[in-house]
């Protein structure tokens, strides 16, 4: 700051600003640096809080989804046990009756039947496939020995109900038990994988999520995806293979960032290991969203402080600085020996000294 000049008394050179305006100017230069302290840690924290919220939903979409789709194969699974445990190996038309029942309940079975122990199916449902030797198919050998989920297949020829020669099926395994307890055979269901589809899509839509289920190889087999959603990112299909639930960030086709959710290997409670994955996708959120709308909050909220914090200032400085200062112009009077009588503050304790030390003074000089 350049000097500046008292106008009154030419050639006395006063260097330092005014006490007001160093109050004022000290109170404004620690408010914007306040600020500034305050907004840096908050924006950070804003994207680090949207980034947590993000996985945090991700990770509770694919948990409720896991527990949604396992259930409703569980279903089919108490199902298929019941009808093992009351299947009847002397009684075919009755087991060939059970079957052809199954096919009608809903239209999530595509085929039912019952294998001897043999590896000959006896019973189908409408008479398909009895005869058939199936003694090293994977659902016969697993479902022998305490039941099985198996992978998912097409269908070589089209079963009742499908619109397609080559539906894709995954096959419900488990043992017919004779009064003692030794297996005697294998029940079978061939569920329908459209279905397992449509279920995912409902339930996905309602939690608004992109979700995919993965087979053991890593082969999507059920997706649900937002229109004009790009299709699962390879990095995604890798990492299902850490064989733990966990939550990344990706990059996406558009080069922003997803975050995805991944649960390995989702489990029921009642039925044999399904070796199915669910996975997760969030819909790209603008970046820094959350980030920005917490900024702008708390620059709102700053403003209003400043605005409180201006009003005080120019209240303190107006009571307790402005005194001070007038009472500095009538000591340069007294020193010029001008005939004054000393105004009388009492804003403060120093104001008051000041005040009754000056008339003190003019009296002693008249």
């Amino acid at each position: 700051m350049s000097p500046s000049y008292d106008q009154n008394r030419p050639g006395q050179r006063v260097r330092a600003p005014h006490l007001g305006t160093a109050f004022i100017a000290s109170s404004l230069i620690f408010g914007l640096i306040a600020a500034l302290v305050i907004l840096g840690p908050i924006t950070r924290y804003g994207r680090a809080f949207q980034s947590e919220v993000q996985t945090d939903n991700a990770m509770r979409g694919a948990r409720a989804l896991e527990v949604a789709l396992g259930r409703a194969i569980e279903r089919e699974w108490d199902s298929l046990v019941a009808v093992a445990g009351n299947a009847d190996p002397g009684d075919l038309e009755s087991i060939r009756g059970y079957a052809n029942a199954v096919l009608r309940a809903g239209g999530r079975i595509a085929w039912a039947g019952f294998a001897d122990r043999g590896g000959t199916i006896r019973a189908g449902a409408q008479g398909t496939r009895e005869g058939e030797d199936v003694g090293t198919r994977r659902w016969f050998r697993e479902g022998l020995n305490g039941g099985s989920v198996g992978s998912v297949y097409l269908s070589p020829e089209r079963r009742a109900g499908s619109d397609s020669d080559d539906e894709a099926l995954v096959n419900l395994s488990t043992p017919v038990t004779n009064a003692v307890g030794q297996s005697v055979g294998v029940f079978v269901y061939s569920l329908r994988m459209p279905w397992v589809d449509t279920y995912l899509k409902m339930a996905a839509e309602e939690l608004e999520l992109d979700a995919f289920i993965l087979d053991r190889e890593g082969k999507v087999i059920a997706e649900r995806r937002a229109e004009g959603a790009p299709e699962l990112a390879p990095e995604a299909i890798r990492s299902f293979q850490l064989n733990r639930p966990h939550t990344e960030v990706l990059s996406g086709a558009d080069d922003r960032d997803e975050v995805y959710a991944i649960i390995p290997n989702m489990t029921a409670t009642q039925m044999p290991p399904m070796n199915w994955s669910v996975v997760v996708r969030l819909p790209a959120l603008a970046p820094g969203s959350a980030a920005r709308s917490l900024s702008i909050a708390v620059l709102s909220s700053l403003i209003a402080l400043f605005a409180l914090l201006a009003v005080f200032v120019l209240i303190f400085n107006r009571h307790f600085l402005t005194p001070i200062s007038r009472l500095a112009d009538i000591s340069d009077d007294v020193a010029d020996g001008h005939e004054i009588y000393p105004e009388e503050f009492g804003s403060s304790h120093e104001s008051t000294r000041l005040s009754h030390a000056l008339s003190r003074i003019q009296a002693k000089l008249q």
